[in-house]
């Protein structure tokens, strides 16, 4: 049975050269990266992604950061 995973870097991550660069590195030593794409979240996406945490004291700040810009 083939195992699928989907990584979501998030954005402040893309900003930070060495995290990045070791996100890099361990995907291209355990991982097939069968599709990647830049994505900018719409607020009804990131709203819908995270609706298990609506309520929570921390929903709207994830939510407004991830639709901040792209990843």
């Amino acid at each position: 049975m083939t195992e699928i995973t989907l990584a979501v870097i998030k954005p402040h991550v893309l900003r930070n050269t060495y995290a990045l660069q070791q996100i890099k590195s361990l995907i291209e030593q355990n991982f097939r990266v069968l599709d990647q794409k830049e994505v900018h979240i719409t607020k009804d996406l990131s709203d819908r992604f995270y609706a298990e945490h609506q309520g929570k004291f921390f929903y709207h700040r994830l939510t407004s950061f991830m639709n901040s810009s792209s990843f």
